[in-house]
């Protein structure tokens, strides 16, 4: 015989591995050949895992000068995903470090299964800055609000020229 039901994972699970059991003669009420055989059972994830999938500025520009950037975060983890900020960084590297420039955040609202939100500010150029090759990093849930699968995907760089 074969059935189904409808659950929830209990509201406030943290993030991670679980298992779902299933159990025939669950009360032990019918005598069996073998009782060992009676557990089935499945791994689900909990959680979420937010992503920066596109992420767009110019190729050049000046220090003091104002510049569009636009950024679309992606929920592609299996849960939903709360609110949150992806906030944009004028850095020296590519890499995401405390030292990095704030230029600005975009907000974005929560996120279902697959779900994206897209937005864009316009920011300064921090005005001192010489000549030479920068990075702009996009970084998804920068206040660090949303509980991740995976924290190490939240940043994408493109290079940006300053003239």
């Amino acid at each position: 015989a074969s059935g189904s039901i409808t659950a929830a994972i209990p509201v406030g699970t943290s993030t991670g591995s679980y298992y779902l059991i299933a159990r025939a003669d669950a009360d032990n009420v019918v005598a069996e050949l073998n009782e060992e055989n009676n557990i089935y059972n499945r791994q689900v994830t909990v959680g979420t895992d937010l992503v920066v999938s596109s992420f767009s500025g110019p190729a050049t520009a000046g220090a003091g000068k104002a510049v569009t950037l636009s950024a679309t975060t992606k929920n592609y983890g299996p849960g939903d995903a709360g609110a949150s900020l992806t906030r944009i960084y004028f850095s020296t590297d590519s890499q995401y470090n405390s030292g990095d420039i704030a230029l600005g955040d975009i907000p974005v609202a929560a996120l279902g299964v697959n779900q994206s939100a897209s937005g864009s500010i316009t920011a300064a150029i921090p005005a001192n800055t010489p000549t030479g090759s920068y990075y702009l990093i996009a970084r998804v849930d920068a206040d660090h609000v949303v509980a991740e699968l995976n924290e190490e995907n939240n940043t994408y760089s493109r290079m940006v020229m300053i003239e």
